[in-house]
């Protein structure tokens, strides 16, 4: 791997540390106002629920673009060619990226309906 293609490895590294830090707040907040006594203040609820799928939803578009940018960089295709450490990044990043939304869907659900 020449040190053009390591730097984009590191890039990717650091964008994924940066979604990790972004969902460990998000957690946080949502026991903070979803699981403490603090949810049966409504306004204060609906202000940190509001919060968390905001941060969600960011971590989700950060998440994706970044994983669709580093796919892009390497020009790898998920389904031709031999298996790599990179296709495995890239699959992994997707396959966070669906968890998260199915944590975004889980508070929405709690917060609306």
């Amino acid at each position: 791997m020449d040190m053009d293609m390591s730097m984009m490895v590191i890039e990717y590294s650091k964008s994924t540390k940066n979604v990790c830090i972004c969902l460990v707040i998000a957690v946080f907040l949502i026991f903070l106002f979803m699981v403490t006594p603090i949810k049966n203040f409504m306004m204060a609820s609906l202000i940190g629920r509001m919060s968390v799928l905001v941060l969600l939803a960011y971590i989700l578009y950060y998440n994706t673009s970044e994983t669709m940018h580093f796919s892009n960089k390497f020009d790898v295709s998920l389904f031709q060619g031999d298996w790599d450490a990179v296709k495995t990044n890239i699959l992994c990043g997707y396959m966070f990226t669906l968890f998260i939304f199915v944590l975004f869907i889980n508070v929405m659900r709690k917060t609306f309906f």
